[in-house]
């Protein structure tokens, strides 16, 4: 919403009746990191989309995300930044192309967990959101400008095509 609250309340008056009754997955972008006075980004998403279910509190702290180049410091764990839950036969798992996920970060560590977890027995396909996809021919948006998106690629590519995943949906472009 680019820091304009009338446009979040909008889409949720225009989007009230599809959210009602068909099963949807939030998950943030380059335009849901804005930050509020203190400095910590998602604030209007954490507010209007929190985590339902069993997940684990939210980790955030003051950070940036310098739009030029994507370049994101935002920290903003768990909650629903990124999350999994099984809908019939499908696990699916979202992921914030704008926190880390690097080595040794909170997101990378959840999806390795989350995707070794999966019965596969129950949950034969696991399908990923994400927001930047890492193809794309969209000049503006591809993951050898950006750099959370070539990071996110770097670090989590591997373990998705090991992890068998059946589909990735990004967004962005």
């Amino acid at each position: 919403a680019d820091g304009e609250l009338d446009r979040w309340d909008s889409y949720e008056r225009m989007a009230e009746t599809a959210f009602s009754e068909i099963p949807v997955s939030p998950l943030p972008g380059n335009h849901e990191t804005e930050a509020d006075f203190s400095g910590i980004g998602f604030t209007s998403y954490r507010n209007r989309y929190p985590a339902s279910g069993k997940h684990l509190p939210d980790f955030v702290k003051p950070g940036h995300l310098g739009h030029s180049e994507y370049d994101a410091t935002m920290y903003y764990d768990f909650g629903a930044s990124f999350y999994a839950y099984t809908l019939g036969p499908v696990r699916i798992i979202t992921l914030n192309t704008y926190v880390s996920a690097q080595p040794g970060s909170r997101q990378q560590a959840f999806l390795e967990r989350e995707i070794a977890c999966t019965n596969r027995t129950q949950s034969p396909w696991i399908i990923v959101g994400t927001h930047a996809p890492y193809y794309s021919t969209n000049a503006k948006h591809r993951a050898d400008t950006e750099r959370n998106t070539a990071k996110h690629r770097e670090s989590l590519e591997p373990i998705l095509a090991r992890g068998a995943i059946a589909l990735v949906f990004a967004g962005h472009v």
